[in-house]
């Protein structure tokens, strides 16, 4: 007789815990200091995925491959798989079933060949590495029954991104038998990405770093910044830019000949400070240029104190107020130096 379902699921459930509990005993110290780091940056979660195409036919013409697929939605890093299957088949020592991971990983699952020799009927199995090894019956229907290790243990998907399509493959290895794949999911545990430690798997977080501002809007959205600062105004918060620092960087030379290249002032980031204050002196220490505000780049060389009109080749000294104390230091510590006008 059939094991049903209902009982697999909950002999597998008292046989992990069983396991668990005689695993973690002795290091008691060990199993909070790893809580507590899951509980930071992980979540452990075991989730069942079931195909919704069953009944599947297997059919008998031939020696066919047939397929099935169940796609998994969750990002987990595997640790541990749990497979229940129930076929009907005239003769199970035709079967050899695979299972294979979203990243092409091919697993041998139940390799019916090797262990049943005859005419035995049927599959009703729930697999586990932890389980003991498969065993077929003769004269039993289902003759493979109960809770076995697979032909090849789980352990080859550890490690891996479950999230995808999964696929089970049985090749039925010679003709004139068939029947039908009434029943087929997935146990996969492992750790998903908990960013913010709220429980909730951050694939299914709106909110990854718990900061109060949606993923969608969040121009850093696995560190809290609730103030959402981009000071450099490229979209990266502040908090996870490189390059956070909006320092402006005069030129060290113009030559405003008219040729169009390099022909005024440059300093790169003043549209970052509209309030920067720009002096510039000659050698004598005489003021021959003054602007305050939002700078276009745009000196060319042309004194804008004493009418003294375009001033003649040489070396000249700058002093920038940057005037901005929202960028911290760098946006109130003045610049000075000199930069060579050269026709």
């Amino acid at each position: 007789m059939k094991v049903t379902r209902l009982f697999k699921v909950l002999l597998l459930i008292l046989t992990f815990s069983f396991a668990y509990s005689n695993a973690n005993t002795n290091d008691n110290s060990k199993e909070k200091k790893q809580q507590k780091t899951v509980a930071t940056t992980m979540l452990t979660t075991c989730e069942d995925f079931t195909s919704g195409n069953v009944p599947i036919e297997l059919p008998a013409a031939g020696a066919p491959t047939t397929e099935d697929n169940i796609d998994v939605p969750n990002q987990i890093s595997i640790e541990d798989m749990t497979v229940a299957l129930d076929i009907r088949h005239t003769w199970n020592a035709d079967l050899a079933i695979s299972l294979v991971s979203p990243m092409g990983t091919s697993v041998m699952i139940l390799d019916a060949t090797g262990i049943c020799a005859g005419q035995e009927e049927d599959i009703s199995v729930v697999l586990n590495d932890a389980f003991p090894n498969l065993v077929c019956s003769p004269g039993s229907i289902p003759s493979i029954d109960g809770n076995y290790a697979p032909s090849a243990p789980f352990s080859g998907f550890d490690g891996e991104n479950a999230f995808g399509i999964w696929t089970l493959s049985i090749n039925d290895t010679f003709a004139g038998d068939g029947g039908f794949l009434d029943l087929w999911d997935l146990q996969i545990c492992g750790s998903i990405p908990d960013n913010d430690g709220d429980g909730i798997e951050d694939a299914l977080d709106p909110d990854d770093d718990n900061d109060g501002v949606d993923d969608t809007a969040d121009n850093c959205p696995l560190t809290a910044n609730a103030d959402q600062a981009d000071w450099d105004e490229d979209g990266i918060g502040n908090v996870c830019d490189d390059d956070t620092f909006i320092t402006m960087v005069p030129a060290k030379a113009f030559s405003p000949n008219g040729d169009t290249i390099g022909d005024t002032f440059s300093i790169v980031n003043s549209n970052f400070y509209p309030n920067a204050s720009i002096k510039v002196f000659n050698r004598w220490g005489k003021e021959v240029y003054t602007f305050t505000g939002l700078y276009q780049n745009d000196w060319n060389g042309e004194s804008s104190e004493g009418g003294s009109g375009t001033l003649p080749s040489g070396s000249y000294y700058y002093v920038i107020e940057p005037n901005r104390p929202f960028f911290g230091t760098v946006g109130v510590t003045p610049l000075t130096g000199w930069v060579f006008i050269n026709y």
